[in-house]
């Protein structure tokens, strides 16, 4: 339970792994509202719902975290405006945890994105940490409903 366990914290372990032999229900339902009590923003996607939208995938986690300035998709190179807003909501919130469910077929169909996120998201990492905020990746290589349950809105 190592990944969902330190999403309340600022640490610079931000991206993680998560499989679900991994994940006890009752234990993630009291870091969820932990977090949520500190003021962390606990954004869910479930990356297979990203088929039923034409879009970037920046794109829809910019929905599900409230970010300033999607579209992303048509710009150039898409990460470096979804990095800029996540650096301005490191001004606005105490924290985040980006939870991305089916993360395995995210990585399968499409890895560009998949690793263009981790880079954007590391890229902009240091404005939270040095602010000594929680920020977190959060890839849920498979499909589990108790974090589904437990995150999304």
């Amino acid at each position: 339970m190592l990944g969902y366990s330190r999403i309340g914290l600022p640490l610079s372990a931000c991206v993680s792994f998560i499989y679900s032999a991994e994940i006890n229900g009752d234990e993630l339902r009291e870091i969820a509202i932990d977090a949520k009590a500190k003021g962390i923003v606990c954004g869910y996607l479930d990356y297979l719902q990203t088929r039923e939208v034409p879009a970037h995938v920046g794109d829809h986690i910019a929905r599900v975290l409230k970010l300033d300035h999607p579209p992303y998709g048509m710009a150039p190179n898409p990460w470096i405006p979804f990095s800029d807003d996540l650096i301005t909501l490191s001004n606005r919130v105490n924290g985040i945890a980006l939870i991305i469910d089916n993360s395995e077929v995210f990585l399968d169909e499409n890895p560009r994105d998949f690793f263009g996120l981790i880079e954007a998201f590391l890229l902009q990492f240091e404005n939270w940490f040095e602010k000594r905020k929680p920020c977190h990746l959060c890839f849920q290589m498979e499909k589990n409903e108790i974090v589904r349950q437990t995150f999304a809105e």
